[in-house]
């Protein structure tokens, strides 16, 4: 009977004192990269910067694009606070950290909420979010989703964490 005590009072106490960790909530930043591209239907050469994407951009739907241009690249670092990147004059990336997940082979992956806001062209501080979505991420793997359109062309965002 004792035993049994002891143990529900360790196990109560842990709880207490380690909700994050209990609930599977982030307790610190994961580092991100995130890319900006302009996606054209003109035919030309992929940039120097993302050709070690090229394996990503033969297949649906990037394949229908004949060109793409980095807009910009943007480290961030995502916690259970959203973190912003800058697309291009309008647009703002931001990306929430809600879970890591472990799963099989140890690998780790992330649960995320993805935003692509716009600027109001009248009121610059107010935003207006354009795509909203919640995906889950495997650390170290490239991920691309294409967006609004945006300077001449398709605006695809990438992100890859580690």
């Amino acid at each position: 009977m004792k035993t049994s005590i002891l143990t529900l009072v360790v196990v109560h106490l842990a709880l207490l004192y380690a909700p994050n960790a209990a609930a599977g909530k982030p307790q610190s930043g994961v580092k991100c990269k995130a890319y900006s591209i302009v996606a054209k239907e003109k035919k030309g050469t992929l940039p120097a910067a993302l050709k070690r994407f090229t394996h990503i951009f033969k297949k649906m739907p990037f394949k229908v694009f004949g060109s793409f241009e980095l807009n910009s690249q943007s480290s961030m670092e995502l916690t259970a606070k959203a973190s912003q990147a800058r697309l291009s004059k309008r647009l703002v990336l931001k990306v929430k950290l809600l879970d890591r997940i472990l799963s099989a082979k140890n690998k780790r992956r992330y649960r995320i909420q993805l935003q692509i806001q716009r600027k109001n062209r009248k009121n610059k501080k107010k935003l207006s979010t354009v795509y909203s979505m919640i995906m889950k991420l495997t650390s170290g793997k490239p991920m691309f989703i294409a967006g609004p359109k945006e300077g001449g062309g398709t605006l695809v965002v990438g992100l890859i964490c580690k």
